[in-house]
């Protein structure tokens, strides 16, 4: 079994799936995975990889490493009728390294029952430890959620 620690895509407050308002992703059916209650203005790429999806809106993205270990990470609850809420700063298929701006986000768009970021993995096999349950961390903070598979 591999073990290891995944950055975090933004800052805020990290948690279990269960915290996000919005079923789908709290009950866990798209997949493993942690929350970050966001407080910052970007997402980061949480680990080198190819960006496979984008969507218009620039709300959402879904990475992959060459190992092939997969994330969705989802900007915002009701966020994908909210395209004047992000700027987008890559394409689908392009290469990002750990810590390249995916998206700029506009705080304001957000309140607290709607700046929550779920990160999902396409991997099921995959079992999530969120280390640093409720504790407010910068982006990139490599320490909060560890991955076994």
């Amino acid at each position: 079994m591999h073990k290891e620690f995944i950055a975090l895509p933004l800052t805020g407050k990290v948690l279990s799936l269960k915290h996000v308002p919005e079923e789908h992703f709290a009950s866990g059916s798209l997949g493993p995975g942690f929350a970050v209650q966001f407080s910052g203005d970007k997402l980061y790429a949480p680990f080198d990889g190819t960006v496979i999806a984008t969507f218009p809106t620039g709300h959402a993205f879904i990475l992959r490493r060459a190992d092939g270990l997969e994330l969705l990470m989802h900007v915002g609850i009701g966020s994908a009728k909210l395209p004047q809420a992000f700027s987008a700063q890559v394409k689908k298929y392009q290469q990002v390294k750990r810590g390249e701006v995916l998206t700029l986000i506009k705080p304001q768009f957000f309140d607290d029952a709607t700046a929550y970021c779920p990160v999902v993995f396409s991997n099921p096999e995959i079992e999530v430890m969120v280390l640093r349950e409720g504790q407010e961390l910068a982006a990139l903070s490599a320490d909060a959620v560890k991955v076994l598979y």
